[in-house]
C-alpha cells in the first residue's frame, strides 16, 4: 500500500511539475506578446510625433524618431503576427492594424514631402485639415485591447499556477501523512 501511494505521489508531482513548466512558458509568451504590442504603440507615437513635429517646426532633427520607427514597425508587426499565430482575435486586430498603420505611414510621408517640396506653411495647412485622428484612435484602441487580452492571459495563467500549487501541496502533504 505504501509503495502504491508513493508511486501515485511521484506521478502526481511529475504531472504538477510539467504543468508548472507549461504555465511558465505561457506566461513568458504572453509577456513577450504584450511587450511587442506596447513597442508597436511606442513606434506609432514616434511616427506621429516625429512627422507632426517636423511639419510644425521645420526642424529636421525631429524626423529622427520618425525614421527609426518607420524602419522598425514592419518587423514588430511581423513579430506580433508570428507570436499570436494561434490567436484569431489578435490576427484580426493585426489585419486591421496593418491597414491603419500603412495609411498613417502614407499620410506622414506625404506631409513630409509637402513640407520639403511646397514649404512648411503648406504642410501645416494640410496637417490642420487632416481628419485621420480617428485612425490613430482606432490604432490605439486595437493595441489597448490586444495588450489587455495578454494581461488577462497572464492573470489566468497565474490563477492556474496557484491552483496547481495548492493541489500539489495538499496531495503530497496528505500522502506523506499516510506513508
Amino acid at each position: 500500500v505504501a509503495f502504491v501511494l508513493f508511486l501515485s505521489m511521484t506521478v502526481f508531482v511529475y504531472r504538477s511539475t510539467t504543468g508548472f513548466m507549461q504555465t511558465a512558458s505561457h506566461v513568458a509568451q504572453s509577456h513577450e506578446i504584450r511587450l511587442t504590442f506596447e513597442h508597436i504603440r511606442t513606434l506609432i507615437d514616434d511616427i506621429e510625433t516625429g512627422h507632426h513635429g517636423y511639419v510644425i517646426s521645420g526642424e529636421r532633427i525631429l524626423l529622427e524618431p520618425y525614421h527609426g520607427a518607420v524602419i522598425l514597425i514592419r518587423d514588430k508587426l511581423k513579430q506580433a503576427r508570428e507570436l499570436t499565430g494561434d490567436t484569431p482575435r489578435h490576427q484580426e486586430h493585426l489585419n486591421r492594424l496593418e491597414k491603419l498603420i500603412t495609411s498613417r505611414l502614407e499620410v506622414a510621408k506625404q506631409s513630409i514631402n509637402v513640407a520639403r517640396t511646397q514649404g512648411i506653411a503648406t504642410a501645416r495647412m494640410r496637417l490642420q485639415t487632416d481628419r485621420s485622428s480617428r485612425e490613430i484612435e482606432e490604432i490605439h484602441q486595437l493595441l489597448k485591447e490586444s495588450i489587455d487580452d495578454e494581461v488577462g492571459e497572464i492573470s489566468e495563467h497565474s490563477k492556474r499556477s496557484t491552483a496547481l500549487a495548492e493541489s500539489t501541496i495538499m496531495f503530497v502533504g496528505g500522502g506523506s501523512l499516510l506513508i
